[in-house]
């Protein structure tokens, strides 16, 4: 009789099958069924064995593990995603916002990063011509003013006003019309005393700063929200991680399967960072106000006139602008492309070192994401501006993502060629206490500081463009009496106090819960040689 002919059957369960590997240990302890059973002592079982013991599909996992790594590890994605800040243009504009995040997020992120360029480009224009000193000196550039200290009082003289109405202007493509226009007629009265204006020069600055004003109490930037919503999803996962390293094994609900959780979850860490930039950006709170304020503008010159589809097509949609070329495109790209592969690498090395180590199923769902990326950002060169093609592509692509993000979930690689490594080694049970241990470790030295430096990197990248570019930051979030609904120097502070703050927590979390003198196993590899952890 076979020494697993009466354990036959009992499905892909960790629980089911190291019970039937014991039964197998106790009457056949030297069954060819153990993958490279003579060298050690670790019950593994090989490819063919488990398909005979267990089955040879694929299990779903039970509905109850599902619903909780959803709420530990999906949600508080959703949850930033929810916050990402969409331009009023009706339910296409706002739809394709959330579609094009998920279908395109290198684009996405450039095109922010662009938005902010182009916002930082028009502030410093005006704070350059206009902030000026009590000696009538123009002081909005060190390069003018090398000793701040010297000038005595500085007055703004309206530029963050003039700034945002130009701002404005570029949805429609016309902002360097709108710029001209202020410049030719604004500028040098702005420069002269206030008491030189006539009549008519007092009334046409009360209506561009009653408009600049208008345009400021319009805006909704969102920044406290998403400034909690993303220390809500760093909380969250780091005590999940915290839990999951000092928990006691689960056959019900082994490590194993939580580390790749966090690997796939990893691939979506890019929407930190653009959730933050699109809460500097803001948007309008309807979608015929911009137009309205602008229209009551009536200088010669001054353009007022939007329609949606001109604003869709000239950079309305904040996530996706026009390509304009140049070095300062081409860097965005490649920063917007460095922040998105960081995940997906992270999620690879995280699945590398989950055992069996090496490439594995999952590490060719992340291969097929980050072609997904590759593929959806290059076909962005054929179909241009045209909306309903981006929209189309967007949804497609966006749509497979999400179905290897269900797949993964609902447990496809949950089978013995995905756990064997395509049955180039045995399947390690985490209920083994040396596999068990591992793990543990593993989730102290090695998944916990790649899933926090991916999160850190994100934040890092945050506080440097809120610093690089604050004087849009100035602009986009003033009220409309001027002043900032929250300083960026106190935006930089409690950020960067932030980022000095989790690794300690961290620490004090995963080790000084293990206690000194905490051992570091061993485990053996799949060519047979020990690794040390």
């Amino acid at each position: 009789m076979e020494c697993y002919s009466e354990s036959r059957g009992v499905g892909f369960k960790f629980d089911s099958l190291y019970k039937a590997v014991q039964a197998i240990n106790a009457t056949c302890p030297h069954s060819d069924l153990f993958f490279d059973h003579a060298s050690n002592n670790i019950t593994r079982l090989s490819l063919d064995a488990c398909k005979k013991i267990g089955q040879p599909s694929w299990r779903i996992y039970p509905a109850y593990d599902i619903w909780v790594r959803l709420t530990v590890w999906k949600f508080p994605l959703l949850q930033l995603i929810a916050q990402f800040s969409r331009p009023p243009l009706g339910l296409r504009g706002e739809a394709f916002a959330v579609i094009h995040l998920i279908g395109n997020p290198v684009n996405t992120i450039f095109s922010l990063l662009r938005k902010l360029v182009t916002c930082q480009q028009r502030a410093s224009w005006f704070r350059g011509e206009l902030v000026t000193c009590q000696r009538g000196a123009r002081c909005g550039t060190l390069a003018t003013c090398q000793r701040r200290a010297s000038c005595g009082k500085l007055e703004d003289n309206g530029w963050k006003e003039l700034a945002l109405i130009v701002i404005s202007c570029d949805e429609s493509g016309q902002g360097d019309n709108a710029r001209r226009a202020i410049e030719n007629r604004l500028v040098p009265q702005l420069l002269r005393p206030k008491t030189d204006w006539n009549a008519e020069e007092l009334r046409a600055w009360k209506l561009y700063r009653r408009a600049a004003r208008m345009l400021a109490a319009d805006r909704v930037t969102k920044f406290f929200p998403v400034a909690i919503a993303l220390c809500l999803f760093i909380s969250s996962i780091t005590i999940a991680i915290a839990r999951l390293s000092s928990s006691p094994s689960n056959p019900i609900n082994p490590i194993t399967v939580e580390a790749h959780s966090i690997a796939f979850s990893a691939l979506y860490f890019y929407i930190i960072t653009a959730v933050f930039l699109s809460s500097m950006i803001g948007a309008s709170q309807s979608e015929k106000s911009i137009p309205r304020i602008l229209k009551t503008l009536r200088n010669p010159g001054m353009p007022y006139y939007m329609d949606n589809q001109t604003r869709l097509a000239e950079g309305g949609l904040y996530s996706w602008q026009p390509w304009q070329g140049g070095c300062i495109d081409w860097c965005l790209y490649a920063l917007a492309t460095s922040m998105v592969i960081i995940g997906p690498l992270s999620s690879i090395l995280i699945s590398w070192y989950t055992p069996p180590e090496g490439w594995g199923c999952r590490h060719c769902a992340y291969a097929t994401v980050l072609s997904l990326y590759a593929i959806s950002s290059l076909l962005d060169i054929p179909i241009g501006r045209r909306f309903w093609y981006a929209f189309t592509k967007d949804l497609i692509f966006g749509l497979a993502n999400l179905t290897l993000l269900g797949m993964a979930q609902l447990g496809i690689y949950n089978s013995c060629i995905c756990w064997s490594k395509f049955g180039k080694a045995g399947i390690p049970l985490p209920q083994e206490d040396i596999v068990y241990q591992v793990l543990k470790l593993r989730f102290r030295t090695i998944f916990t500081p790649i899933t926090l430096a991916c999160i850190g990197i994100h934040i890092i990248f945050c506080i440097i463009s809120c610093w690089w570019f604050h004087d849009a930051y100035t602009v986009l979030l003033q009220r409309d009496d001027g002043l900032l609904n929250l300083p960026w120097r106190s935006v930089l502070y409690w950020l960067i106090r932030v980022v000095c703050w989790l690794p300690k927590t961290v620490y004090r979390i995963l080790w000084v819960r293990a206690g000194p003198g905490t051992p570091r196993p061993s485990y053996r590899g799949v060519g047979g040689t020990d690794i040390p952890m």
